[in-house]
């Protein structure tokens, strides 16, 4: 799926019409999961950016009609902001590298498997304190690094979960992208 309200430079028309939707032909659809990946967009405050108005939309919809959700890169900051008010916060410098990450929570379903400590690469000029995440008593912060923050957040049901990470920022093709699978009709 891609937003009506904006039209990547970097994309053909053409791919978008054979492989993308938008929210309007699907939104009395009922999806398994929902995933919304970055932009670059990260220094614009929310409310800034010309197509937020509809991922709010999107956002407030996966709450009824996709089962799980999961923000990654800046969708994780966006998810924070609009389902639990938490502010990211710009960084006295980019936070660039590969990070060793704790488990906060051993037993979480999502992180079976996972060593006690892993590493993760972080390309980003915000963050959100950890601080916000811990004292909601909506969110878990499943994984962290003592030096680049949260990583995992989730929320205490599973149905939202919000990655700090840079995924999708390969030169000028990077996007946001919104992705929506399913297997079972979920209501």
């Amino acid at each position: 799926m891609k937003t009506e309200t904006h039209n990547p430079k970097n994309t053909s028309q053409e791919h978008l019409l054979n492989f993308y939707t938008t929210f309007n032909q699907i939104k009395e659809q009922y999806f398994d999961a929902l995933i919304i990946t970055g932009a670059p967009v990260e220094l614009l405050d929310f409310n800034s950016v010309h197509y937020w108005k509809e991922l709010c939309d999107i956002m407030e919809w996966s709450k009824t009609h996709a089962f799980s959700t999961v923000h990654i890169c800046w969708a994780a900051f966006a998810g924070l902001y609009y389902h639990y008010g938490i502010q990211k916060q710009v960084l006295d410098k980019k936070m660039f590298g590969i990070f060793p990450h704790k488990i906060n929570a051993i037993n979480h379903p999502l992180l079976k498997g996972f060593d006690d400590i892993f590493m993760v690469p972080h390309s980003r000029y915000t963050g959100v304190k950890m601080e916000d995440i811990e004292t909601n008593p909506n969110l878990a912060l499943l994984a962290y690094s003592d030096i680049a923050g949260a990583y995992i957040v989730a929320d205490r049901t599973n149905r939202q979960i919000l990655l700090q990470v840079t995924l999708s920022t390969t030169g000028t093709r990077s996007r946001m992208s919104i992705c929506v699978t399913w297997k079972r009709a979920y209501r």
